[in-house]
């Protein structure tokens, strides 16, 4: 009778046993999103040498099962360890059928990995194998709905700097493009922007490129501009630009990036018709067709790599002096590369660019001209010490990003050349909640090389940004409850400002600008997924010595970027 008794207690003991961790998997042991957030809370709260002992404790013992190996991946994430991307595979591979272990590993490659730009092709893979288990899944799971929507929304911020899916390729089992598992094949982008400003869209040197027009000038007449004359080169440039591309990513990702694309700018009283006399303003009108190839990879466990090279063909009319209807032919040859690795938890990332201009002139009497540019900056982003939250994001990485950089630009005409130097560093705290805060001082020179005079310039500025995001993209990880035809991603109300002083040189240039403008980005999923940029703003721009006042406006619109 006891033994009866006994075996009747431990029969109720194992069923009470077994609900209990029926239970518990059903509160979320299964899940892997509770590990993650597990994992999320712990770096947070112990911080990177936390993070370390953990990792050193896990793999002192047996990893048997998916949900360990997420936990060891997402802890070597935060410590910046690149063996994690073996531990999300070995997740993968030990639970092959639920698709949220393909997202993290996806979501890992295409916002934590690569010099700037994601590991494209691989993480597109995964993606794209999540959304295919996601289908074959008969009994859904509390978490598979959450799992579909961070990949839809991943795929979003997969392709946004691509545009508008033009043209997808055919799945291996012959299904209808239309579907959503069909690849985008060929993408449409188009960035357009207005603006009234005192230099160019891709110049922001206002100061020396007045402070060089007008040494050039006082050099030609021998003798000082008048202060009307100064005061007229203190311009505002009415301008627009239309860039278009179409972008074709071949074989799956794998293969590097084409794109084709076109551009036409005008810009309004942009240079001196005739030095002589500098009151004489002329437009200037640009159009451009260009080729380039790109490929983002991971070189091994050493560091991430991204190249780029491109051609472009220049037409424009409206910079040769005197001559202000004949046309410039520029052959434009580029490269660009970024590494980068991790430090711990941190990152370095190192970029370079070099372009060369080989310039032809339509006119009767040519002289010799091309143009060297040569452009590397070195950015450490600082996040051993929010480590936690830093790597939760699945947008960006937000700590202390500290950077420097130099630019080399040697244009020739003829037997002199324009030489310019930019030298800057900066800061730009972006793990300050809602807020951010950019500082960056630059130092401008410039001088003419051959010329008897030499004439050199050289100025300071300090540039300052603060950001509010008003509605953050990290906020919202996976798709809104309600999906619209457009959807906003972020609202950014940005307050720049700027104060230039000269070095050496004339001081009449010398001025502060003070902004706001309204930044915002869209998107659309499904088949047709794409990502807008808008942004509006006003700038007050002011010089004290000419005592000059100038209100600029500029907007723009983009389908990738």
């Amino acid at each position: 009778m006891n033994r009866l008794i006994t075996l009747t207690a431990l029969s109720l003991a194992l069923a009470a046993s077994s609900a209990a961790r029926g239970q518990e998997s059903a509160a979320g042991q299964d899940d892997p999103f509770s590990r993650y957030d597990e994992v999320s809370a712990l770096a947070t709260r112990k911080g990177y040498q936390g993070i370390k002992i953990e990792i050193k404790s896990a793999l002192s013992n047996p990893v048997r099962n998916a949900q360990s190996y997420l936990r060891v991946a997402e802890l070597m994430k935060r410590a910046g360890d690149v063996r994690a991307e073996a531990y999300y595979v070995k997740a993968i591979e030990a639970d092959s059928a639920d698709p949220a272990y393909e997202l993290f590993y996806a979501d890992y490659l295409r916002n934590v990995r690569g010099a700037g730009r994601p590991l494209f092709s691989v993480a597109e893979k995964h993606y794209f194998r999540a959304m295919e288990k996601l289908g074959r899944i008969e009994k859904k799971r509390a978490w598979d709905e959450e799992t579909r929507k961070r990949v839809e929304r991943g795929l979003v911020a997969l392709y946004q700097q691509d545009g508008l899916p033009v043209i997808y390729t055919r799945r291996d089992d012959g299904a209808s493009t239309e579907s959503s598992l069909a690849r985008p094949f060929l993408f449409f982008g188009s960035i357009n922007r207005l603006a009234q400003l005192t230099g160019d869209f891709d110049n922001a040197d206002d100061i020396r490129s007045f402070t060089s027009e007008a040494l050039l000038a006082a050099s030609r007449r021998n003798a000082d501009l008048s202060e009307g004359e100064l005061l007229g080169l203190a311009r505002v440039k009415n301008q627009g630009e239309t860039f278009d591309r179409f972008r074709l990513r071949f074989g799956a990702g794998a293969w590097p990036v084409v794109d084709l694309s076109y551009r036409h700018r005008e810009i309004a009283r942009a240079q001196v018709t005739n030095f002589f006399d500098p009151r004489k303003l002329n437009d200037v009108y640009l159009n451009e067709y260009g080729v380039s190839v790109e490929k983002s990879l991971g070189v091994g466990p050493y560091f991430d790599l991204f190249m780029r090279g491109g051609y472009e063909h220049v037409s424009r009319k409206g910079l040769i002096e005197f001559l202000p209807g004949s046309r410039e032919s520029v052959n434009q040859f580029e490269m660009q590369t970024a590494a980068s690795r991790f430090v711990g938890p941190d990152k370095a990332i190192l970029e370079a660019a070099y372009v060369f201009q080989d310039i032809n002139q339509a006119v009767p009497v040519k002289i010799r001209r091309d143009r060297h540019i040569a452009a590397a900056t070195f950015t450490y982003q600082l996040l051993r010490f929010s480590a936690g939250p830093a790597y939760r994001n699945r947008f960006d990485t937000r700590g202390i990003h500290i950077f420097a950089g130099t630019v080399n630009d040697r244009e020739r005409f003829g037997s002199v050349a324009l030489v310019k130097h930019d030298y800057f560093v900066g800061a730009s705290l972006k793990g300050l909640g809602t807020y951010e805060v950019t500082i960056q001082p630059t130092i401008f020179t410039a001088r003419v090389a051959g010329d008897p005079n030499e004439r050199k310039n050289s100025q300071y500025r300090t540039n300052l940004s603060l950001l509010w995001r008003i509605k953050d993209e990290e906020e919202e990880p996976g798709l809104p409850d309600r999906l619209r035809w457009l959807n906003p991603a972020f609202i950014h109300l940005a307050l720049p400002f700027k104060y230039d002083v000269a070095i050496r040189g004339p001081k009449e240039f010398e001025n502060y600008n003070v902004g706001v403008a309204l930044h915002a980005k869209f998107f659309r999923t499904g088949a047709r997924r794409a990502t807008f940029l808008t942004s509006a703003g006003y700038n007050f721009q002011r010089f004290p010595r000419l005592n000059k006042n100038l209100n600029l406006l500029s907007c723009s619109f983009s389908m990738g970027f």
